[in-house]
């Protein structure tokens, strides 16, 4: 008799704990149905900006500070997060560098690399990179 994987799922409901066993096939069927890819998502969802964030960014630019938004992910979904809340380059920003831009995502260099030469910044001591997950800053 072949061995089968079975995935068991603790889920809370209210004040008690239900466990849940399926089959690795079944869970591995539910999952392709149930997930939907970050490309294809932010097509459908509302992506809000922190609070303030464009206010930074224009006061940023006043200062004649470089603002360049940079993401793990492609350049078609990149270009579907920024449009959603209307930034536009040029005004909000001053360039976009996604993982399609370069060889090496992150936590490899190479999208900050192509940025400062971009730029003309010679100087990594120049360069602040701000983030939201540990990729960002590893």
């Amino acid at each position: 008799m072949a061995s089968q994987k079975i995935l068991f799922f603790f889920a809370k409901f209210s004040h008690r704990t239900s466990i849940f066993a399926l089959s690795y096939n079944l869970s591995t069927e539910i999952y392709q149905h149930c997930i939907i890819p970050p490309d294809e998502a932010y097509t459908y969802l509302t992506v809000q900006p922190q609070l303030h964030t464009l206010e930074l960014f224009h006061s940023l630019r006043q200062q004649n500070t470089i603002v360049i938004l940079n993401t793990g992910y492609q350049t078609e979904t990149a270009y579907a997060l920024i449009e959603n809340p209307g930034w536009e380059k040029g005004n909000d920003y001053d360039d976009l560098i996604t993982a399609s831009d370069v060889k090496n995502s992150r936590p490899q260099p190479d999208m900050i690399q192509l940025a400062m030469t971009k730029f003309l910044i010679q100087n990594p001591n120049e360069v602040v990179k701000v983030g939201d997950s540990i990729a960002d800053i590893e």
